[in-house]
């Protein structure tokens, strides 16, 4: 008798004082289409999967940098508890007017001392992932070298990059340092788009760069451009190591490898500690 009266007691108790829901905004300088935000939304749906319906997730898509605060303001009257972006839009200005919003923004940018204390960076060490896909694309040369299909001094690399950010240059260099591990006269090339998602921009660098002899080609934009550029030349034997996401779907041929930072354990971890109403 005694059991049931608790159970009656739980029961009522959950009736009346249901267990929270948190709610988690997401805003994305494009949209799931574009590799660099479909890498986030694939955390997103994780998020979703893993807590059920102890989260609502909800989103803003292909938000402008300079338009990020009315994306904020939509996601604030919508009752958002934490807020993760992709945008480089100034969020850390922003969040003081929502103290009750948690705001986690990917950047390499440190947080200084004076920003409020509901305003986190997270990223992800992406230059681990290119130096291990450059050991990839070293493999391949040394196969092409020993096949006969390029002389040694012909072991050149090609790199689409968006812009000359530390981020950029870093991964780039770790991706040739990780080919020169298997063959060390390789040698890369870079050409700037200097803008994050051009499809059209990206894929004529690529086009550049293997006419200009590179024999595989990387990247850091957001577009499939070059992979869809090294598969159309898949006659002239060259290949593509993807970023972001599995471009084999693009390049079915000419794809070696991708490299990505996989952002679930960073955002499901600060969703629980929202959850948990933890720091």
């Amino acid at each position: 008798e005694m059991l049931l009266l608790l159970a009656a007691a739980f029961f009522g108790y959950r009736h009346f004082f249901p267990a929270r829901v948190v709610t988690v905004g997401f805003i994305y300088d494009n949209d799931e289409t574009a590799p660099y935000s479909y890498n986030f939304y694939l955390a997103q749906e994780t998020v979703q999967k893993t807590y059920q319906d102890k989260v609502r997730t909800v989103m803003c898509s292909n938000v402008l940098d300079e338009h990020i605060h009315l994306a904020v303001e939509k996601l604030a009257a919508g009752k958002c508890d934490i807020i993760f972006t992709n945008s480089y839009g100034n969020i850390r200005d922003l969040a003081p007017r929502y103290p009750h919003i948690q705001f986690c923004q990917a950047s390499f940018d440190p947080v200084p001392k004076e920003a409020p204390a509901n305003y986190h960076t997270f990223k992800g060490e992406v230059y681990q992932g290119r130096y291990a896909s450059g050991v990839v694309a070293g493999l391949k040369l040394k196969e092409m070298i020993q096949k006969g299909k390029i002389r040694p001094e012909e072991a050149k690399l090609g790199f689409v990059a968006a812009f000359p950010y530390p981020e950029v240059i870093s991964g780039f260099t770790a991706f040739l340092l990780g080919a020169r591990s298997v063959v060390p006269q390789t040698v890369m090339y870079v050409k700037y788009t200097n803008i994050w998602d051009s499809y059209t921009l990206e894929k004529a660098c690529a086009e550049e760069l293997l006419e200009e002899g590179s024999v595989i080609l990387s990247q850091h934009s957001d577009t499939v451009g070059p992979a869809i550029a090294c598969e159309e030349s898949y006659a002239k034997d060259v290949y593509h190591v993807g970023y972001n996401i599995d471009m084999t779907d693009a390049a079915p041929h000419t794809s070696l490898a991708g490299t990505r930072i996989n952002w679930t354990p960073y955002i499901l971890g600060a969703v629980k500690a929202v959850m948990d109403n933890k720091p």
